[in-house]
């Protein structure tokens, strides 16, 4: 079978399974498999052996009944840098980079110290890091699962060395020093709503890593209260669309000043950055 009629098939029984991103998820699962990048895929002409054929139909099966194409690989990509993913660690998504990238810009320009709580795979802190050469990171997240990926991330994008691990549960854990920023993408979705959500992540992604509590504000509310920063530090949080001015009130009740929220690609509040006082 050659590459072309393989994929429109794979497409096919993904859009029958009513996956949305069918045409997307199909080109992943192929491009993984065959190890071939997208100008490979596209062109379409070579034959496909046998054995990986039937590797992608039992990948597509996984993928039809609603497990996510990240998981099923193992890896994603988030600003521009492939991480390692696995059951037990949120996925990454492309709406988490305006979080990194407000942290770049607010970042001084000399060394600084960055902690990244709740830190999953480590794709937020990471990042920080790789892009920023000044910058160590210390990686905090409660779960082993999630410090474990986060290590090896941190080994295979070269910046080990500027990484700290770290187990802590912020509800209950403080901070070992003041740092030069704080950056968070919490659990946030509210308790309620959570059997609302799709399928992929109800069903797949940790429920540890979307449980918010009740109003979906817990984590916010304990570690803008509890972060150790430095004076003209910063703190930056991904946030639930309608959450922007929740957490705006929290940072200020807490003394931090300067605080500002910024919209994603699609105009929706996505971050909300307080700095903390002189």
């Amino acid at each position: 079978m050659r590459l072309r009629q393989l994929r429109t098939e794979i497409v096919s029984r993904l859009s029958a399974a009513g996956d949305d991103e069918a045409s997307a998820d199909a080109a992943v699962l192929i491009m993984n498999a065959l190890n071939i990048d997208k100008t490979h895929l596209l062109l379409g002409e070579d034959e496909v052996g046998e054995s990986d054929i039937k590797r992608i139909y039992a990948d597509a099966e996984r993928a039809a009944e609603g497990e996510p194409v990240q998981y099923i690989t193992g890896r994603c990509e988030f600003m521009s840098l492939e991480f390692e993913v696995c059951h037990g660690v949120l996925i990454p998504r492309a709406d988490t980079e305006v979080l990194v990238e407000a942290a770049l810009k607010r970042l001084p320009d000399r060394k600084a110290v960055v902690w990244d709580l709740c830190c999953g795979s480590g794709c937020v802190g990471l990042s920080v890091a790789a892009y920023n050469k000044n910058v160590t990171v210390t990686l905090a997240d409660v779960s082993d699962t999630a410090l474990e990926v986060s290590a090896r991330n941190a080994e295979k994008l070269g910046i080990s060395r500027r990484v700290r691990i770290v187990k802590s549960d912020v509800l209950r854990d403080n901070m070992s020093e003041a740092a030069d920023a704080v950056v968070s993408n919490p659990p946030y979705i509210r308790r309620g709503d959570i059997d609302c959500l799709e399928k992929k992540v109800r069903g797949y992604e940790p429920r540890l890593a979307l449980d918010g509590g009740e109003d979906g504000l817990m984590f916010y509310r304990r570690i803008a209260s509890a972060a150790k920063i430095k004076s003209g530090g910063f703190i930056a949080f991904e946030i639930g669309y309608d959450q922007g001015r929740d957490v705006e009130k929290i940072l200020r009740h807490c003394g931090y000043i300067k605080t500002e929220i910024i919209a994603d690609t699609e105009g929706r509040s996505r971050v909300v950055c307080g700095m903390a006082p002189y």
